[in-house]
């Protein structure tokens, strides 16, 4: 399955699509990344895969109503009785098929990436110390789960929120993707100069 997905930047356009869906049961990212991408409405049918998909913040609703076979794998135990939610590490996650689309909010960054929301003080202190010991290894074995994880000229999405992205483009592209797109930008608020946040579409030959 092949589509397109187009970033925004008319501020204008991106506003009357941010008000093109119903606030009333779906999530405020589903809103936001429907507004900033022009074509995610037209993924009906398709696999996809969202990582890290908070309780009440995910994209369950957004694409289940477009006919696609939605799954969320996230590390936070409250999202364990939710319906097609597997809850573990995504590097661990076996599918019976890889997806059309992978998509996540603010996992591929510093200070994010494998952190369990149910850490305690001293988990968390240890778990921050090891960052800085993280090598271009470490970033390319996510990476490369990732390919495993998508399906050929299936699409990833990444957004970060506070920082840039932990992958860098030479990193993206040895594990075998195309970057589609890559750019600081703050989906969630455009006139802000203070985030680092950066949103990418990779997309797999």
């Amino acid at each position: 399955m092949t589509y397109a997905l187009t970033v925004l930047t008319d501020t204008a356009e991106i506003q009357r699509r941010g008000k093109q869906i119903d606030p009333i049961g779906y999530s405020t990212i589903a809103q936001i990344f429907h507004a900033n991408l022009l074509g995610l409405e037209e993924q009906t049918n398709a696999r996809v895969l969202e990582i890290g998909g908070a309780k009440y913040e995910n994209l369950a609703l957004y694409f289940q109503k477009r006919g696609a076979q939605y799954h969320n794998v996230t590390l936070d135990r409250e999202c364990q009785n939710m319906p097609n939610t597997t809850i573990d590490s995504y590097t661990k996650y076996s599918p019976c098929k890889p997806f059309d689309l992978i998509l996540s909010n603010g996992v591929f960054e510093q200070y994010a990436l494998d952190r369990s929301l149910s850490m305690d003080r001293l988990e968390y202190q240890n778990w921050m110390a090891g960052i800085k010991y993280r090598t271009p290894q470490y970033n390319l074995q996510k990476l490369q789960k990732l390919y495993q994880l998508t399906k050929p000229q299936g699409r990833i999405i990444i957004n970060t929120i506070a920082d840039p992205c932990i992958f860098s483009s030479d990193e993206i592209r040895t594990a075998g993707f195309h970057i589609a797109y890559r750019e600081i930008k703050n989906i969630y608020n455009p006139d802000s100069s203070c985030s680092e946040g950066e949103l990418l579409i990779l997309q797999k030959p």
